[in-house]
């Protein structure tokens, strides 16, 4: 595992949502996947000490809208907005996996704080928020 997917699978241990841009099917549409953290991996204690309790859980999904950002795409309205595609992976290997057999990377995504404009006091844009690690 080279340093960029290391960076990113700690972006989705820390509960930090990642995305990625692909080509769409239709013409003035844009196309995303979108990877949330829905569980991000516990450490283990008395209470939680099965596997289970500690395995990060995904939901992803392959949104596709008019041809807007990420952020104004997430905030349309279900009939603007379409999910091509959505599944849950449960544990790293797993969401691994199922993105290979798309032909994805985990190394391809990026935070999705980096997607919507950070805004100052008076609503101006001031640029991408800068993801932490």
């Amino acid at each position: 595992m080279d340093v960029t997917q290391r960076c990113h699978w700690r972006w989705l241990h820390q509960g930090i949502g990642l995305a990625m841009r692909l080509a769409s099917s239709g013409g003035g549409h844009r196309a995303w996947y979108v990877i949330h953290p829905l569980r991000v991996a516990a450490t283990p204690n008395v209470q939680s000490d099965s596997r289970m309790a500690r395995t990060p859980i995904y939901h992803v999904q392959r949104l596709e809208g008019q041809r807007l950002n990420l952020q104004q795409i997430m905030q349309l309205a279900d009939s603007d907005v379409h999910c091509v595609e959505e599944f849950f992976a449960c544990g790293d290997d797993h969401l691994g996996d199922r993105l290979e057999q798309r032909g994805l990377s985990i190394s391809t995504f990026f935070p999705l704080s980096t997607a919507a404009p950070a805004r100052d006091g008076q609503g101006a844009v001031n640029g991408l928020r800068p993801a932490s690690l």
